[in-house]
C-alpha cells in the first residue's frame, strides 16, 4: 500500500518538543534538517495516536542533509518519502520498535538508531549508499539479509539479543561487502565468533570487536 502522505511519523507527545501545529512543525523540521533553504508542509494534521501526517516539500541547499531526531519521543515511521535527499539520519534513543519506511532514503550514508527497542534488523536494502549503521543497545533478535549494502564499512550492533543462527543471516552481506571494515558485536546472546559470518569477515580483513 502506498502511503497517502510523504511524511507520516508517530510521536505520542509532539507538543513536548514544541510541535503543536503546521507552523511549529515547519520550524522543527528546519531546525533538525540541515542545509534546507525552506520546508513547506501541506495537508497537515496531528491525529489521535500522535502521528503527524502531511505532504512535505524540502528545498535543499548544499550537498549534505542531516536529520537529527535523537531523543524526540518518536515511536514509529510510516512514511519518510518526502525526505529522500537525507544523507544522515540520527534517530537514537527514541521509542521506535520497527525499522520501517526507510526504503525511499536512497541517499543515506549513515543511520543511527541506537538505544531504541527495535526487535528486528531489516528494511535498509534500498539504502545502497550506506557506509555507517549504528543499532547498538536495542533489542534486536532477528536479522534480515542485506546483501545490497556493499559499501558499509562500520556496523555497530553490540548490546542486542543476536544468536549464532541470526549472525549467519548476515553472511550473504559479508560476502558482498567491501573489505577492511569494522563491526562491533559485544554483549549479544551468542558471540559472532561461532558464526560463518565471522569467518567471512575475518577473511576480508574486517576488525571484529
Amino acid at each position: 500500500t502506498i502511503a497517502p502522505f510523504n511524511f507520516d511519523v508517530e510521536n505520542t507527545n509532539w507538543s513536548a518538543i514544541g510541535v503543536t501545529d503546521q507552523a511549529s512543525f515547519q520550524s522543527f523540521m528546519m531546525s533538525t534538517f540541515t542545509n534546507m533553504s525552506s520546508i513547506i508542509a501541506s495537508d497537515f494534521s496531528i491525529v489521535n495516536n500522535g502521528a503527524i501526517k502531511c505532504n512535505i516539500v524540502c528545498t535543499p541547499s548544499g550537498s549534505t542533509h542531516n536529520i537529527n531526531w535523537a531523543s524526540k519521543g518518536i515511536t514509529k515511521f510510516n512514511s519518510l518519502s518526502g525526505l529522500s535527499m537525507a544523507t544522515y539520519l540520527v534517530a537514537s534513543t527514541n521509542n521506535i520498535t520497527e525499522m520501517a519506511a526507510f526504503e525511499p532514503l536512497v541517499n543515506l550514508i549513515a543511520i543511527e538508531l541506537q538505544g531504541n527497542p527495535i526487535t528486528a534488523f531489516k528494511g535498509l536494502n534500498t539504502c545502497i549508499n550506506l557506509i555507517h549503521i549504528d543499532v547498538h543497545d536495542c533489542a534486536i533478535a532477528t536479522i534480515a539479509s542485506m546483501p545490497a549494502l556493499t559499501q558499509v564499512d562500520s556496523l555497530e550492533i553490540s548490546g542486542n539479543l543476536i544468536t549464532t543462527a541470526q549472525w549467519d543471516n548476515l553472511n550473504p552481506w559479508a560476502i558482498a561487502v567491501v573489505p577492511g571494515g569494522q563491526i562491533s558485536t559485544l554483549l549479544n546472546t551468542n558471540p559472532i565468533t561461532t558464526s560463518i559470518t565471522n569467518t567471512t569477515l575475518s577473511g576480508k580483513g574486517w576488525t571484529i570487536i
